[in-house]
């Protein structure tokens, strides 16, 4: 995702407190759902199909991700559950969802009505509870993340601008600590997140074969599987106890 756009900081739960590209929604797919908007294959938009199964999350961060306005130049299923983006393009806000076979052209962002670059959310906001509610009320299963600003960029960008102004050195100096502790922990995210995803990827087949063979060979794996196969069992048939909160 960095590589593609680097000013973008990452996918995190949907948060007014800081600006928003765009929107990932992820909710139970039913077929033949009627469309609400209008399909736009001309739409100025990029938008890419989805042809093959489970890789309607990929498909959605790469959708919203192209469609980012930027002066940059190097920016510009079986399951049962489905991801798509909303995303504002020129005036206007789509749903990309890569099982339709073109852009769905939602409503228009009206500046002259005093509407800004953060006002998009409220316009979209209907749109998505108006889906939420097509599910019945016990219905829990959805998830709304957006992608944000690159926290890390905007620490260095405030620290590169207080070292120009005239300002009381002392109150400077404690802005500009701070605002260091914070690009420190943003480097300590990142971290984590690598070593997470590094975790998710890893293939440890080759480790638990062999951890088998070793259980085997000193008689213990059988023993195993049976201690397994017994706390099953009783899981199975113990009644599920209520938490009362």
């Amino acid at each position: 995702m960095k590589k593609i756009c680097g000013r973008c900081g990452k996918i995190c739960e949907s948060n007014n407190n800081m600006p928003i590209y765009g929107l990932i929604f992820l909710f139970k797919w039913r077929q033949g759902e009627e469309v609400e908007g209008t399909l736009q294959p001309d739409a100025p938009v990029y938008f890419a199909k989805q042809v093959i199964t489970n890789a309607c999350a990929s498909q959605a961060i790469i959708n919203l991700l192209l469609n980012i306005d930027s002066n940059d130049p190097k920016i510009k299923s079986e399951d049962n559950f489905h991801f798509i983006a909303y995303v504002p393009v020129e005036d206007k806000i789509y749903e990309l969802d890569g099982l339709r076979d073109a852009p769905i052209f939602l409503a228009d962002i009206n500046k002259e009505e005093g509407n800004n670059s953060t006002d998009w959310i409220d316009i979209v906001r209907p749109f998505i509870k108006r889906r939420i509610e097509k599910y019945t009320a016990g219905e829990i299963h959805f998830n709304l993340m957006a992608l944000v600003p690159n926290l890390r960029s905007k620490y260095e960008q405030r620290i590169a601008e207080l070292s120009t102004m005239e300002m009381d050195s002392a109150e400077v100096g404690l802005e500009i600590s701070q605002l260091q502790n914070l690009i420190e922990d943003e480097k300590d995210k990142m971290k984590r997140y690598k070593i997470e995803n590094n975790r998710r990827r890893h293939n440890y087949m080759p480790f638990l074969i062999e951890l088998l063979k070793c259980l085997a060979k000193e008689g213990k794996l059988v023993d195993l599987v049976c201690e397994a196969q017994e706390k099953k069992k009783k899981s199975a048939t113990s009644p599920t106890k209520k938490v009362v909160k």
